[in-house]
């Protein structure tokens, strides 16, 4: 099939879809739509902007006026732990209450990180290089002449059968 022969079957197919009328007063009825459609967008716009502004305006007046800003002065000074407690207070009492931030005091820790207790196996270790210093001592010396890396086999679990041998 050539390309001469292919535009004309294809315009023949065509010409019936051109030759359709839209139904009676369909245009009429787009047109009515799109003269009155931008009355009702703006009418709704307008009355949007102006309930924003007027909202704005009340919540602009309800607003407190700006304090000017406190002037706090803080001396550093090295005190005795009771010492800095009463400055504490005394800089929290400058402080007018709603700007005071609450926070719980945490106790500081006098070494980081903080020692934490032994465990039980610990405290079993340290018994026994209490009682015979000399067997730990040798069994860690001979521990280290092997030289071979510590070897935790694979652990294995077996997945569980429910239900099957009841």
């Amino acid at each position: 099939m050539d390309d001469e022969r292919l535009e004309q079957i294809l315009n023949e197919g065509m010409a019936g879809y051109g030759a359709q009328e839209p139904l009676a007063g369909l245009e009429g009825r787009i047109l009515a739509r799109i003269a009155e459609r931008p009355k009702r967008r703006m009418t709704g716009w307008w009355l949007a902007m102006a309930a924003g502004v007027a909202g704005m305006a009340v919540v602009m007046s309800k607003l407190p006026e700006p304090r000017p800003p406190i002037a706090v002065k803080a001396e550093v000074q090295a005190l005795p732990v009771a010492a800095s407690k009463s400055a504490a207070v005394t800089a929290m009492r400058e402080i007018p209450p709603h700007k005071r931030r609450h926070l719980p005091q945490r106790p500081q820790p006098a070494i980081f990180p903080t020692p934490v207790p032994l465990s039980r196996q610990e405290m079993a270790l340290a018994e026994m290089v209490k009682q015979d210093p000399a067997v730990v001592a040798a069994a860690v010396e001979s521990w280290r002449k092997q030289g071979k890396p510590l070897k935790i086999e694979a652990l294995v679990i077996e997945p569980l059968e429910i239900g099957r041998g009841q």
